[in-house]
C-alpha cells in the first residue's frame, strides 16, 4: 500500500484533475494515513469470500484495498463527482467486483444490496452517524460485523458504562458489542476535521433472548427515560406509571436513579417488569 504522502498526493491529484474540493456539507474528510487503513482492514478480518458494504467511499482509497481482498464490495455514495472518480479508479486498475449505489446511506435498506451475509467497513460521514447507527440496528439483519471510523466523542459514547450512558449507547449496546480499536488524530485526514476520530468494531449479539420487537420496546422505554437526563428516571416515567417506585424496587434499580446511570441490563429488567405499551 502507498505511503501516507503518496496517498495524499493521489487524493489531491484526483480532485485537482476534476476541479473538485471536498464538500463540507457531505462530511468529506478523506483518510490518508496508511497505518490507519491497515488497521481498518485488519479489524475487518477479511476473507476472500466476504461481501463488504462501504458508505461514502470518496475517491476510493479504502475501496480499492477492500476490492483486492474480498469477493465483492457494495459502495453507497451520493456525490456524483466522487462516483465518477471511483469508476475511473476501478477501470484503470481492472477491478470488476465493486458495485456502485448512488444515494443517501440513511435512506437505503442495508440488506437490499445482497442476499449474502456482509460486513460493513467504512469511514462514516460524521453528520449521519447517529441516524446511520439507528438504521443499522433495525435493518442490518444480515450483517456479520462492522468496522467504522467515527468521531472520537461518538466512539466514547458508544462504549460508555453506567454513569455516562446515553440513548445512543443503550440502542447500540442492546444490538451489539462495541469496542474501540484505535484513536485517530484529525491530522490523518484531508482536509483535517475539527475533531479526532476513532476506529470501532461492532459485533451483533443477542440480549437475553430478546427478539427484534422486544428490543424495540426496550428502546422505546429508554427514549421515554432519557426525555430529561437532569430528572430522576421515575419522574421521566411518571406520566406512564403512577406507582413506579414498587416496580423500580422489583427491577433492582434505585428509586432515585437517573437515566444515564442505568446499564443495558437495567433497561431490560425495567422493561420486563413494566411490560407496558409505550405507544398508548
Amino acid at each position: 500500500m502507498a505511503g501516507n504522502l503518496e496517498i495524499l498526493n493521489t487524493t489531491l491529484s484526483l480532485l485537482k484533475e476534476r476541479g473538485m474540493r471536498p464538500t463540507k456539507s457531505l462530511g468529506q474528510h478523506f483518510l490518508v494515513n496508511k497505518k490507519d487503513i491497515e488497521t481498518i482492514l485488519e479489524a475487518a478480518e477479511l476473507e476472500k469470500h466476504d461481501t463488504i458494504v462501504e458508505i461514502g467511499p470518496g475517491p476510493g482509497i479504502l475501496t480499492l484495498a477492500l476490492a483486492q481482498s474480498v469477493h465483492e464490495v457494495h459502495v453507497v455514495e451520493m456525490d456524483s463527482k466522487m462516483i465518477r472518480i471511483l469508476i475511473d479508479q476501478l477501470t484503470a486498475k481492472g477491478i470488476h467486483n465493486v458495485e456502485l449505489h448512488k444515494g443517501d446511506a440513511t435512506k437505503v435498506h442495508l440488506d437490499e444490496f445482497t442476499e449474502r451475509p456482509y460486513k460493513i467497513v467504512t469511514n462514516l460521514p460524521y453528520q449521519i452517524t447517529s441516524e446511520f447507527f439507528t438504521q443499522m440496528t433495525k435493518q442490518a439483519t444480515h450483517m456479520k460485523h462492522a468496522v467504522v471510523m467515527v468521531q472520537k466523542e461518538v466512539a466514547q459514547r458508544l462504549i460508555a458504562g453506567p454513569g455516562d450512558m446515553s440513548l445512543l449507547a443503550v440502542v447500540m449496546q442492546l444490538y451489539a458489542e462495541v469496542k474501540m480499536v484505535k484513536k485517530v488524530p484529525k491530522t490523518h485526514f484531508y482536509p483535517a476535521p475539527r475533531v479526532d476520530s476513532a476506529i470501532i468494531t461492532i459485533h451483533p449479539l443477542e440480549r437475553d433472548g430478546l427478539d427484534s420487537d422486544e428490543r424495540e420496546a426496550v428502546i422505546q422505554l429508554a427514549k421515554k427515560g432519557f426525555a430529561s437526563k437532569r430528572k430522576m428516571l421515575k419522574n421521566n416515567l411518571a406520566s406512564y406509571w403512577k406507582q413506579s417506585e414498587e416496580w423500580f424496587e422489583r427491577a433492582g434499580i434505585p428509586v432515585k436513579a437517573r437515566p444515564q446511570e442505568l446499564s443495558v441490563d437495567d433497561w431490560i429488567s425495567l422493561w420486563k417488569h413494566f411490560k407496558v405499551d409505550l405507544d398508548k
